[in-house]
């Protein structure tokens, strides 16, 4: 968005019950007033909060043999999705602020609707910017797991996971079952 001169007295005065961090908006043209309308923001509520928390816990656990996972469970719209951008916002912030989080600590990826297990691994690697060789599944996972442990990835966020029960179930990995 353009920045705007402050707004005179009479304006000032005008929009007086809009917050002083968008006042400037009341007087921006139409392109810079819709483009800030529809602008994703994060507002705070308590389970969303919670979440966020729960998700940061994960990341900062010391590493042990079998760490723990969370299922976020919820009906459509009504915030997955939006909590797992604002914990990569957040993780993001950590990093720019020192607070040694490395660039790929938490990563987010979303389901696939074609999904195969080579599919996953190929998104994931995309996802790394890393490269996607025409490979086997087993080679696929063993490049998937060096990245990450390259890269430093504590957490991998996987958003539509329900795609899985919606797989034929000769395509579903073994660690899915069938029923």
């Amino acid at each position: 968005m353009a920045s705007q001169p402050p707004p005179t007295e009479g304006q000032a005065s005008e929009f007086a019950h809009l917050h002083p961090n968008i006042r400037h908006l009341a007087m921006a043209d139409t392109t810079t007033r819709k483009a800030a309308i529809l602008t994703d923001r994060w507002v705070s509520y308590p389970a969303g909060e919670g979440a966020i928390e729960t998700l940061f816990e994960l990341l900062d656990m010391p590493p042990r043999t079998r760490m723990p996972s969370v299922l976020f469970w919820a009906s459509s719209n009504m915030g997955k999705t939006a909590i797992q951008r604002r914990f990569i916002e957040l993780c993001s912030a950590r990093r720019q602020a020192g607070a040694g989080v490395s660039a790929n600590a938490a990563l987010q990826l979303e389901m696939n609707d074609e999904l195969t297990e080579k599919r996953l691994y190929v998104d994931i690697l995309t996802i790394l910017n890393a490269p996607t060789p025409d490979t086997t599944a087993t080679r696929l996972q063993q490049m998937v797991l060096r990245q990450l442990s390259a890269r430093g990835t504590r957490l991998l966020l996987i958003d539509e996971i329900q795609r899985l029960r919606t797989q034929p179930a000769l395509r579903r990995r073994p660690w899915e079952g069938a029923g």
